[in-house]
C-alpha cells in the first residue's frame, strides 16, 4: 500500500532532527522575567507583612476588649455591694472628688476595708502596658491584692474614679488599650500593642452602692 508519510522528511513533519531549530530565551526576555519575578516577590512580602501586622493588631485589640469588660464587671460587682459613703483618693492618698483609687466597705465590715486602685509600675498611668486595676480586699493586710484587669488608663488625667457624695453614683471612666494622649513618643510605643493611632475600648459607667 502506498504510504505518503514516507515521502515527508522530519523537517516537514516538525520532528526533531539535525535540521530542526530550537529557539531559546534571549537576554532581554530573561531580564524582563527576572524583573517581574522580583516585583511579585516584593509584593508578596509586603502583603505578608501587612497581614501579620493586622492580625497582631486585631489580637491585641481583642485582649483590650477583654480587659475592659473584666474591669467593668469587677467594679460593678464590688461597688454594688458596698455601703455608703465611698471615698475616692487622690495621688497623695487624700479624700478627693476625683482620683485613681476608691475605698469602701460592705455591710458588717470596718470603714475603708476594701480598695480598688489603678496602679502603674512606672508611675505613669497614661502608659497602659504596665497598668493594672487592683482590688485590695483588706487594706489592713499586705500581700492579698488581686489584679482585676490590665492595660487600663484614666480618660481624665485627674483620675479614673469620680464621686460627689452619698446621694450620687461612682463614675468610672477608663480606656483599655492605647493611651489617651497627644504625646507622639507614647503613641509610638503603644503601637507595639494594638496598632497605629489611638485605639482601645472606653469604659464609662456609673455604679451606685445598694446600701
Amino acid at each position: 500500500m502506498w504510504n505518503p508519510l514516507k515521502y515527508l522528511g522530519p523537517r516537514r513533519l516538525g520532528m526533531t532532527g539535525r535540521g530542526c531549530r530550537r529557539r531559546g530565551l534571549t537576554l532581554t526576555e530573561m531580564m524582563i522575567a527576572s524583573a517581574v519575578s522580583a516585583m511579585v516577590a516584593i509584593g508578596l512580602a509586603s502583603l505578608t507583612t501587612t497581614a501579620t501586622r493586622m492580625a497582631r493588631a486585631i489580637y491585641y485589640q481583642q485582649l483590650a476588649l477583654r480587659e475592659g469588660k473584666a474591669a467593668m464587671e469587677f467594679i460593678n460587682q464590688e461597688i454594688r455591694q458596698a455601703t455608703t459613703p465611698l471615698r475616692v483618693l487622690d495621688a497623695a492618698g487624700n479624700t478627693a472628688v476625683q482620683g485613681n483609687a476608691v475605698v469602701f466597705s460592705r455591710a458588717g465590715e470596718s470603714a475603708g476595708k476594701r480598695e480598688i486602685q489603678l496602679v502603674s509600675t512606672d508611675g505613669d498611668l497614661m502608659t497602659p502596658w504596665d497598668n493594672s486595676l487592683v482590688l485590695d480586699p483588706d487594706t489592713g493586710a499586705a500581700g492579698d491584692e488581686i489584679a482585676l484587669a490590665r492595660w487600663l488608663t484614666p480618660l481624665d488625667a485627674a483620675g479614673a474614679f469620680s464621686y460627689q457624695g452619698a446621694t450620687t453614683a461612682l463614675e468610672v471612666r477608663l480606656r483599655a488599650g492605647d493611651p489617651e494622649t497627644d504625646n507622639a513618643d507614647l503613641i509610638a510605643r503603644s503601637n507595639a500593642h494594638s496598632g497605629p493611632g489611638i485605639q482601645g475600648l472606653e469604659v464609662n459607667i456609673a455604679v451606685a452602692p445598694r446600701n
